[in-house]
């Protein structure tokens, strides 16, 4: 057993990064999210930031641009304006109480975008007592830390550009540590290195950290990582990565 329950429901983490993008559903939908779950993920990857009034939404751009072709910001938006705009036609932009709602049995790899949203994200996980279903994360390690420090019960949470730099170096002098956080989550590589070695994935989890890759969407790679040993991946090809985990006998869902 982990020391934190949310690493603690499967042997490997399968994650829909932001609902998976294999249709003409719009990424970090409910219906995305939706998607996701019919094909057996129990673990999204999405992304978060806060309305002007202080509600979460889930959402990777500030800027809409990407999603509507408008430069409207969702965090100079009220959440009622949020509320009417629509994505590909007819989607809307959820509300994280929402997809904790909708899907009980999935757990949440939360990335929180922006200082506006540390505060509502912590008056919806204590609101919705959903600290065992979650991981924190992001770039910004002080921030990741802020949440983790004002919720009132112990939650996943994995390091951020600092913790990982911190982390590589002492891979680099064989010195292992002892980490709060409960994961390490990259790419397969980063300015030139290579990260996702074997020898740096073992490191990784012998200094109790599990190992996530991201975005992996070639089956070539995600069976590279498998055989490196990494603990989850996370993928836009959600039948894909079903595919090559039931092919290695690892396909689980996690509850």
């Amino acid at each position: 057993m982990h020391k934190y329950r949310y690493l603690s429901q499967a042997k490997f983490m399968e994650f829909a990064h932001r609902g998976g993008a294999e249709s003409d559903i719009c990424e970090n939908t409910l219906q995305a999210f939706k998607a996701a779950f019919d094909v057996g993920f129990r673990n999204f990857e999405l992304d978060i930031r806060a309305s002007s009034d202080g509600y979460v939404f889930v959402c990777h751009d500030n800027n809409l641009k990407r999603l509507l072709d408008q430069n409207l910001y969702l965090s100079r938006l009220r959440a009622r304006d949020i509320r009417k705009l629509r994505l590909y036609g007819n989607q809307s932009i959820p509300l994280l109480s929402e997809v904790l709602e909708e899907f009980p049995e999935a757990q949440l790899n939360i990335d929180a975008k922006a200082w506006s949203v540390v505060n509502p994200l912590c008056k919806v996980i204590s609101a919705t007592h959903s600290y065992d279903r979650i991981c924190i994360t992001s770039f910004n390690d002080f921030r990741t830390n802020l949440i983790v420090r004002k919720l009132d019960q112990p939650v996943c949470f994995g390091l951020g550009v600092y913790g990982v730099s911190y982390l590589y170096l002492n891979f680099l002098l064989n010195r292992k540590q002892r980490f709060k956080a409960g994961c390490v989550q990259l790419p397969t590589q980063s300015l030139g290195i290579e990260l996702l070695t074997p020898e740096f994935i073992r490191f990784a989890q012998e200094c109790d950290l599990r190992v996530h890759a991201w975005t992996i969407n070639d089956r070539d790679t995600i069976n590279q990582l498998i055989k490196a040993g990494v603990d989850g991946i996370m993928t836009d090809r959600c039948n894909l990565l079903k595919s090559v985990l039931t092919e290695q006998g690892i396909w689980q869902q996690s509850f």
